[in-house]
């Protein structure tokens, strides 16, 4: 998806519900783009924007292995 993608997409969700949109980004390059943070600043009433870090070690500690 283009960044013109999601702002239609995350601007029409608004739009169904009626309700202020909080995005829970990655970062992945489009996510993260100039134009995707001209979007999100230029509509401060309604869209709150997180991002998740790049790495998490907490998040994705390996699993214990074998027999216990």
């Amino acid at each position: 998806m283009s960044e013109a993608d999601y702002a239609d997409l995350i601007a029409a969700a608004h739009q169904q519900l009626h309700a202020p949109v909080v995005l829970i980004w990655d970062n992945m390059n489009t996510h993260i783009s100039a134009t995707m943070g001209r979007f999100v600043s230029s509509h401060p009433g309604w869209l709150t924007e997180v991002r998740l870090p790049a790495y998490a070690p907490t998040s994705t500690r390996p699993r214990a292995s074998g027999r216990t």
